[in-house]
């Protein structure tokens, strides 16, 4: 199984890749579709209306792949070592085209991306000056990024991106 650095997702090869992403603000909410491909062949797109409804694989030729085999496949992935539906999965398999588009941007700077982290959902993305290596360094971070608790079901969390996996940065104490 490969497993995703972006998004933790554990999925059987061969798996479908999101190759592109094209985005539509409306008066409904955000529009979207994904191209998808399995093996370099172009099998579907990932849909999102934008209305509140259901992400959904729509297939390019069904006698190549279908709705059946992504159903399938997704049956097979795991996040943190537990099922995900088929529309997480979609979900997951865009933010993981998305967020790869976006670390690439920092490869070979000093800066780097952190994100914040709410139940296990990605909340939020953004850029940090440098990327510090020591511990000291990474609570300084996370002081800055952080200057109040937030406790409960609201408490978010912060990751930094090493260049090559998302490490979490240390719970500061707070007076």
């Amino acid at each position: 199984m490969t497993l995703f650095p972006h998004t933790r997702l554990h999925l059987p090869d061969p798996h479908p890749n999101v190759t592109a992403v094209s985005e539509l603000p409306t008066a409904h909410g955000l529009v979207w579709v994904a191209s998808v491909e399995l093996q370099r062949l172009h099998v579907g797109t990932f849909e999102n209306d934008g209305n509140g409804a259901a992400t959904e694989f729509v297939p390019y030729d069904t006698s190549v792949y279908g709705e059946h085999e992504f159903e399938a496949f997704a049956a097979a992935c795991l996040r943190d070592g537990a099922p995900v539906s088929a529309e997480r999965v979609i979900e997951l398999l865009v933010e993981e085209y998305d967020t790869a588009l976006m670390v690439r941007e920092v490869s070979g700077h000093t800066g780097t991306y952190v994100r914040q982290v709410r139940g296990g959902r990605t909340v939020g993305y953004s850029e940090a000056e440098n990327r510090p290596v020591t511990r000291a360094g990474r609570l300084e971070l996370a002081r800055q990024l952080a200057p109040r608790p937030i406790h409960g079901r609201d408490a978010i969390t912060w990751e930094m991106w090493t260049g090559e996996r998302w490490q979490p940065l240390p719970i500061p104490l707070y007076d």
